[in-house]
């Protein structure tokens, strides 16, 4: 796979399948690092006008995004699914394909079901695929760990979420790094 120099005209936010009941049972303390990082990715990517896009599995049965995401999410509406991967629903390939943006990164759960299918065929597609190890989840560690050796694998770039939002970020002393700062100063 060919890494791409990430920027904040050629990438887009995928935040698949966070949603209340699902986060009933996974670990607490990883959940909370799951929506802080989240949240942050949201919040610099509105603040850049990026795309987001979201998505939910089977909401009869799983319920809508969690709430702690929502305040940041504004009007940006889920795309509903049932499929795992998110590119077996004609929706999601629609809004996807109208965004003409090589870098996908991608956070959510479960990180060995959704983001690792998902992941899977967006490379399939020729995306380059960055997973944020600590804003992925899965209900248990080995099938976190699973999740992120197999997409490493296929060729997704697995980083951090502050490795990433660095390299968007590029430089310290711009409006757009102070706006950083204060998000972090917020939720510390």
């Amino acid at each position: 796979m060919r890494i791409r120099k990430l920027n904040t005209a050629n990438t887009t936010l995928l935040v698949i399948d966070i949603q209340e009941k699902l986060l009933k049972i996974m670990n607490d303390e990883i959940t909370q690092q799951v929506l802080r990082n989240t949240n942050q990715l949201i919040r610099m990517f509105r603040h850049w006008n990026s795309p987001i896009l979201v998505t939910e599995q089977y909401v009869r049965g799983l319920g809508h995004t969690s709430d702690a995401l929502l305040p940041h999410l504004g009007d940006i509406q889920a795309l509903e699914k049932v499929t795992f991967s998110c590119c077996s629903n004609a929706p999601f390939n629609e809004q996807l394909e109208g965004l003409d943006r090589p870098n996908i990164i991608v956070t959510g759960m479960e990180t060995h079901i959704c983001v690792l299918q998902t992941t899977l065929d967006l490379l399939q597609r020729n995306y380059s695929v960055y997973v944020m190890a600590d804003a992925v989840q899965s209900s248990t560690k080995l099938r976190w760990e699973h999740g992120l050796k197999l997409m490493e694998q296929a060729g997704a770039v697995v980083m951090p979420t502050e490795t990433l939002l660095f390299q968007l970020l590029g430089q310290a002393g711009t409006s757009d790094f102070k706006h950083f700062l204060n998000m972090l100063k917020e939720t510390n």
